[in-house]
């Protein structure tokens, strides 16, 4: 039977009590299981059914037809009531749940057999739960669908039950067949009975796992035992300082669900209480507190959601206390605390001295200030990273974000579907809106008029795209606007004033920062800038991360989007002096770490630039509306640290403003700024460009004089010539940066330039001149302490050694590169020690292991956008892909590879790349495809049949087979005619050559036998 798809009925079968029947009858049970197995899986032959997996004595069965599940239940329940059960057991009594679909088809990595996922498979095995042994349990959509079916069954209308872990109301059907329509029931094992006000949820939930556990474990009563944390982002009120606790998750009476406006807290509390319903004797109750501004309102509305009176003259907070205490043990959940939070000490701390026995759930944008409270902070859904290159429509689908945008985007228009068209602009969508739920939401249901592609056009002026028309909805959720207004009203003036202060930063600051560029001295009763960031994260319009060095303060784009805006407010005095505050701090600060960068605080260095990028880009910003271009300096001292960290993409545009900004300037900003935007370019592909601004830079260095920074022109142009075979002109430039670099006293621009000769001496194969550099490079690296240039040094004394045919030194020498490379986080420098180490293993015949440097290099390079090096790692996977006979692969892998290096326009890796393909088109016995790129890439002429290795008489027989195969069979015996006469010589082969002469000899003499032949 073929697994269906699409729409789907899933039944769920389970024994009535089994455990306690296992543990009653032991061995004879075992027989009533084999009956029980036997009946179910001959009635699911029989009704065409897909047996999806069994677990004990529990089945799960897919169903392409709604009739044939219900036939199948139907007749399996007759079955199993006339079996030959032992009398000592009795009739073996089996509930089943049907549910009608559409779930997430996935092939199950162990089995290899369909297994489905989603709310459909949920909602089928919730259905099937709530029964009793020998009871037929039906949604209403597998009863609209198996309709027919059910004609000559009872039929019954059970009502709408509140199932656990289902936010919306079932309505659920029992079905007899004829002759068991005397069978009685108990109630249903629903929520339904339950005590609670918990509204019913009109849209499906999405993601948050990790939170519902944590959640579950704080809330739900303990028996004392500590639960592991699921790494909680959790904080203790009490000192008056937040701190992440380490400690295991332990239940608490009172817990604050905090996050900025939009983040889902109000959905995932709902969705808690309907987690926690069956562990309350009390119920869970829901208290919407938006409306509330008073301790008389909160009292009003939480009296109201439990259903009691408040009369009499006693105060309103002590009967809720009253009644709270002879209550059984109850989940309150209190939504949108903020606005009342002065309220918190003399009504939830009352009652909890009340009622210990109750539990309460606060969602707040602030934290309510009561000793013991525990915090859990909310943050967004899971999105994609911005920066990076493209991603994979599998991947990009794996985050929540994207999973949520994709199911309010159905629901706004049933015909919008996720696929590779749209995938990249959703996910653009959801990184920029931060993962915000609300703002995805809003945004989704812009489907119906906007494609996502115009969407993400649009995102620049998201306040008027995120509207919701949506009448069931408060004013604060039917616009992100609105959302933000509603935690920013609720600040005091001095917290308004640091929080319009704040938005200067981008990408989020340090507290030095903060205390450097915030001033409130003029504002009234405003505290250190210390007291004001803690009051603005407490009240959840800042974010805190506790990092490797310090905690990072951050806010969110929309909400940084929504202060900017708001700056009107201040005077344009006010304004520029703040930027100039911002920008002369981080002036300084990347300064000073970018002077530690080639040391032993290389690592610290290189994360504290490259998490200030964004700020730099905000300085030049500032710096480039008013003219002033030493703004551009924090940009363009972090280039080599962004570099390193393979952020090279995202450096290409502001340079180019820096590099337009001063094209009429002959300054040593000018110089910078070509030589950074010509090593982005050059990493990012686009080579043409990147050799004429080195060459410009490289023109300004001599008319500027000897300097660190003409050293990097010079050195620069040297590498653009470099990076295309040109090896002389290189050389010349490199010893040429050297000479500056001398001058200069710049020991660690001697040191790379020590590399940059080495590497390209290897290149024109003189190793015995290259490797005395490259000894002394790893000294003076090791003596100066700079990690980072010692993983290159390393990784090419690698390549010297697997030239001379000494694997084990090579592959030593690789794995410490790589070592240093994952310690700085330098993905370049990592794929190019993980790819060389790949060339040893393949060498070496140990191809299952070159295959996952090979892979693992890819995915680097796919991952920073380094066009070069994928072109590199790509041929070798194709390479290795013909040695072990996987010709398809290797077929799209150079396929692949040619595109790259014709668009970067490397011709000496272009045609090299071409003859590669061919010789694979050629094995294929794809010969017409074949031809043209042998001859293209020069693979040899038949008026001069090559000359020197192996290989290349190895295409040129590639050659002579194709032009024999196409028809020009003259030209095809001469050139096969002259191998055959040089192979009675042939060349040394040397380790790095992986020609078989016998088989080449083989190849040539069948040729010539056909041909004369014929």
């Amino acid at each position: 039977m073929q697994a269906p798809t699409g729409t789907v009925t899933l039944v769920f079968t389970d024994i009535q009590d089994s455990t306690p029947l296992w543990e009653r009858h032991g061995p004879r049970f075992e027989d009533c299981l084999k009956i029980h197995n036997e009946i179910l899986r001959a009635k699911i032959a029989a009704c065409g059914g897909y047996e999806v997996k069994t677990e004990g004595d529990a089945f799960m069965v897919a169903f392409s037809r709604a009739s044939d599940a219900a036939r199948f239940a139907l007749s399996a329940q007759q079955a199993l009531h006339e079996a030959p059960w032992p009398p000592a057991v009795g009739e073996v009594l089996v509930r089943m749940g049907l549910h009608t679909g559409e779930p997430i088809c996935t092939i199950d990595a162990s089995s290899q057999r369909m297994d489905y996922l989603g709310p459909a498979v949920n909602r089928a095995a919730r259905v099937a739960s709530a029964g009793h042994g020998g009871q037929i349990l039906l949604s209403d959509a597998a009863q609209s669908a198996a309709a027919d079916a059910l004609s000559d069954a009872q039929v019954m209308d059970l009502g709408e039950h509140r199932l656990k872990g289902l936010e919306r109301p079932e309505r659920i059907f029992q079905a007899l067949p004829r002759g068991l329509e005397d069978r009685r029931f108990g109630p249903l094992h629903a929520l339904s009975s339950l005590p609670t006000n918990l509204p019913p949820q009109a849209t499906s939930f999405v993601g948050r796992e990790r939170e519902l556990r944590d959640l579950t474990t704080l809330l739900r009563p303990r028996d004392g035992r500590q639960v592991p944390a699921f790494s909680a982002r959790t904080k203790l009120y009490g000192s008056g300082r937040f701190q992440k606790t380490a400690a295991p998750l332990e239940p608490a009476w009172l817990v604050t669900l905090t996050g900025a406006g939009g983040t889902g807290k109000t959905r995932l509390a709902l969705r808690l209480g309907n987690e926690l319903l069956d562990q309350f004797e009390g119920g869970v109750w829901f208290v919407d507190l938006s409306a509330a501004r008073s301790m008389k309102d909160l009292c009003q509305a939480v009296a109201s959601a439990l259903g009691v009176p408040l009369t009499g003259k006693e105060a309103p907070e002590r009967v809720i206390a009253s009644v709270l205490q002879y209550r059984k043990p109850l989940l309150l959940i209190l939504d949108n605390f903020e606005q009342v939070v002065d309220c918190a000490q003399g009504s939830i701390a009352l009652w909890r001295q009340a009622a210990t026995q109750a539990r309460f759930l606060a969602t707040s944008r602030a934290l309510l200030g009561i000793a013991g409270e525990r915090e859990y902070e909310l943050q967004p859904l899971a999105s994609p990273p911005a920066g990076r290159a493209r991603r994979s429509a599998l991947t990009l689908s794996a985050f929540d974000a994207v999973t949520l945008f994709a199911q309010r985007a159905r629901e706004a228009d049933s015909r919008f579907e996720l696929n590779d068209e749209n995938m990249q602009a959703v996910s653009e969508i959801c990184t920029e809106l931060d993962g915000l739920p609300l703002a995805i939401e809003l945004a989704a249901a812009r489907v119906k008029v906007l494609k996502p592609a115009q969407m993400v056009k649009k995102l620049g002026q998201k306040f008027e795209l995120l509207k919701s028309s949506r009448r069931d909805l408060t004013p604060r959720q039917q616009t992100l606007l609105g959302a933000i207004e509603w935690g920013f009203d609720l600040l005091n003036d001095w917290e308004r004033q640091a929080f319009l202060q704040v938005c200067v930063f981008s990408g989020g600051f340090f507290l030095d920062a903060a205390e450097a560029v915030l001033d409130l001295d003029g504002v009234e009763g405003a505290p250190l800038a210390l007291d004001a960031i803690q009051s603005l994260r407490e009240k959840s319009l800042l974010t805190a991360a506790e990092g490797r060095y310090e905690t990072r303060f951050s806010m969110y784009r929309a909400v940084r989007d929504f202060g900017r805006a708001r700056w009107k407010q201040l005077s344009p005095t006010s304004v520029s002096a703040l930027r100039d505050r911002h920008a002369k701090f981080y002036g300084a600060y990347i300064e000073h770490w970018s002077r530690r960068m080639p040391s032993r605080d290389a690592l610290e260095s290189l994360d504290r630039v490259e998490m200030e990028f964004s700020n730099c880009l905000e300085a030049l910003e500032w710096g480039l509306a008013k003219g002033d271009l030493d703004a551009a300096t924090p940009l363009l001292t972090s280039s080599s640290a962004m570099r390193v960290r393979g952020r090279f993409e995202v450096m290409v545009p502001p340079l180019r403003l820096v590099a337009a900004a001063s094209a009429d300037r002959r300054d040593v900003t000018t110089m910078r700024a070509m030589t950074s935007l010509s090593r982005a370019l050059l990493d990012s592909g686009e080579s043409a460009q990147a050799r004429e601004l080195a060459l410009k830079a490289a023109s300004l260095a001599e008319l500027l004089g000897p300097s660190m920074y003409s050293g990097h022109a010079l050195r620069q142009l040297g590498e653009s010539y470099r990076s295309r075979s040109e090896f002389e002109p290189a050389m010349e430039y490199f010893t040429r940066a050297a000479q500056v670099y001398v001058a200069a006293d710049h020991r660690h621009g001697e040191l790379a330039t020590l590399v940059d000769r080495a590497v390209t001496l290897r290149q024109m194969n003189r190793l015995a001149e290259s490797e005395p550099m490259l000894a002394q490079a790893q000294a003076v690296a090791r003596e100066l302490g700079d990690g980072r240039s010692l993983a290159a040094v390393l990784s090419n004394l690698g390549n010297n050694a697997m030239q001379k045919g000494h694997f084990a030194e090579a592959l030593a020498l690789y794995r410490e590169s790589e070592e240093l490379a994952r310690l700085y986080r330098d993905p370049l420098q990592l794929s190019g020690a993980v790819g060389n180490r790949g060339n040893t293993h393949a060498l070496l015949k140990e191809f299952d292991e070159a295959r996952r440097c090979y892979e693992e290099a890819v995915a680097i390079d796919r991952e920073i956008g380094s066009k070069s090096g994928l072109g590199i790692q790509l041929s070798n996977l194709a390479q290795l892909d013909v040695r072990c006979g996987r010709l398809e692969e290797a077929e799209r892998h150079f396929a692949e590879c040619q595109a790259i290096w014709a668009e970067i326009g490397h011709n000496v890796s272009l045609l090299s790349v071409m003859r590669e393909r061919g010789h694979n088109l050629t094995l294929m016995g794809r010969y017409a495809q074949a031809l043209p790129l042998l001859v293209e890439g020069k693979a040899g002429d038949v008026s001069e049949p090559g000359s020197g290795s192996l290989t290349r008489m190895q295409e040129q027989a590639d050659l002579a087979i194709c032009l024999f195969e196409t028809g020009a069979r003259d030209r095809a015996l001469d050139l096969a005619a002259e191998l055959r006469r040089r192979l009675e010589n042939p060349p040394q082969a040397n380790h790095l050559e992986e020609v078989d002469v016998e088989r080449l000899r083989s190849e040539i003499v069948r040729l010539l036998a056909h041909g004369a032949s014929s």
